[in-house]
């Protein structure tokens, strides 16, 4: 049984048979709400405990770097990694030439931050703190280092155990190495030394899993061929990076690195519950949608449910934050978060609806509808950029969350109609 549920996984058989579906999405859930409550879990604590070591100003150089490492890997990332998963077959043709594409990204990116490491740090007025920008640079290729199309392949066999284990050595590479690195350094040093500690832990046990020696061959054949899918999750991601950046880029370079701080501190505890249980959500229904078919009905329910759940989660978490987080910042983190305050109860409320589109989204990619993902983000990002200048400059932080709030409120609806007629089209 075991055997020919793994054929029907990797894509041997068109189909699962209904018997062991059930079986299949609570075995891929489990470890999944696993992988997601040691990464959540685990990464409060870690920003909690930092967060008592530093200040605000740390945490926003350390904002300002992640935002330039994050935009540089969007940009140049094929998305091979995920264009494995709905490919019928073997994918071992397709390594040598996935793992030489992600060396010259992990370059490109490592040394445009170095090159470029002053005229960012004169963006985000942080000053003498430009070497942020190169202290970073080692985790971009870290990143692009691992094991090639290790999290495809994870997706690919429905074998979120790994992802378990992946983020467990992350976090504890984080927590271990990082704690040792804030309190020795006492700055912003200490957060980069944290990242790039859990990203070589995580690096290194991907090829534990998925043993791989490099080989320099580049087939362009396969390169074209995994391009076709990937480019639209290129653009989505991208376009999904500046969405869910773009306030982070504009305050920065408005307000200084102190608010960006604060404000980045509220945007990653409002979102916290929605962004845990639609990216727990969207991990199996990418897959899992890839393997329903033609389905219309089973389709509706895995979607339907996962929105319900994510909208359930936020609604509640909402309402909690808008009577205790004043007590919650000054119990966890101290009172000199407090500024975060005014950001964070509108930023719960974003998180409602990010996280119904991030649902979205990957129910859209999993049904094979890359193209319809990327437009429902694009007018995220449209709609950010409109509001979040005249709104961050009028109001500061709380400006920049309403800008926030704007971007996630009308994409939702398009998500929601676009769904509508590829559903109408599966039955």
């Amino acid at each position: 049984m075991e055997t020919v549920l793994r054929e029907e996984i990797t894509g041997a058989l068109p189909s699962i048979r209904l018997a062991d579906f059930k079986a299949l999405i609570a075995r891929s859930v489990g470890w999944v709400v696993v992988a997601r409550v040691i990464s959540s879990v685990g990464g409060i604590v870690r920003y909690v405990l930092f967060a008592r070591l530093l200040g605000p100003f740390d945490f926003g150089v350390f904002a300002a770097a992640s935002f330039a490492e994050g935009f540089l890997r969007s940009l140049t990332d094929p998305s091979f990694s995920r264009a494995v998963v709905p490919q019928a077959g073997e994918i071992e043709s397709y390594l040598d030439t996935i793992w030489l594409t992600m060396l010259v990204q992990g370059l490109t990116v490592a040394l445009a931050l170095i090159v470029a490491a002053r005229p960012l740090a004169s963006f985000f007025k942080i000053g003498d703190a430009y070497r942020v920008f190169i202290a970073i640079a080692p985790m971009a290729m870290l990143i692009s280092l691992q094991s090639p199309a290790a999290s495809g392949r994870i997706a690919r066999n429905l074998d979120f155990r790994i992802l378990c284990q992946l983020d467990l050595a992350d976090l504890m590479g984080t927590l271990i190495i990082g704690g040792i690195a804030v309190i020795w350094l006492g700055d912003w040093r200490g957060l980069i030394v944290a990242v790039t500690a859990g990203q070589a832990a995580r690096a290194a046990l991907t090829y534990w899993y998925f043993p791989y020696w490099p080989r320099m061959t580049l087939d362009f054949r396969k390169a074209r061929e995994l391009f076709r899918f990937g480019r639209w999750v290129t653009l989505r991601r991208l376009a999904d990076f500046a969405a869910g950046n773009l306030d982070n880029l504009v305050v920065g370079h408005l307000l200084g690195a102190q608010p960006l701080g604060e404000y980045q501190f509220a945007f990653r505890l409002g979102g916290l519950p929605c962004s845990e249980v639609s990216l727990t959500s969207g991990v199996v229904i990418f897959p899992l949608m890839t393997r329903v078919g033609r389905d219309g009905a089973l389709q509706r329910r895995i979607f339907l449910l996962a929105t319900a759940v994510v909208l359930a989660v936020g609604v509640i978490y909402a309402l909690l934050m808008s009577r205790w987080a004043s007590l919650l910042l000054s119990f966890t983190v101290g009172k000199h978060w407090l500024d975060a305050l005014g950001p964070l109860k509108l930023l719960c409320w974003y998180g409602c609806g990010r996280g119904v589109i991030v649902v979205g989204t990957h129910v859209l990619d999993g049904l094979n509808k890359p193209a319809y993902s990327f437009s429902i983000t694009l007018t995220s990002i449209v709609l950010l950029a409109a509001f979040i200048y005249p709104l961050t400059a009028a109001l500061g932080t709380v400006g920049a969350a309403w800008a926030a709030l704007i971007s996630v409120a009308i994409p939702s609806a398009v998500m929601f109609r676009l769904y509508h007629k590829v559903s109408g089209e599966s039955v």
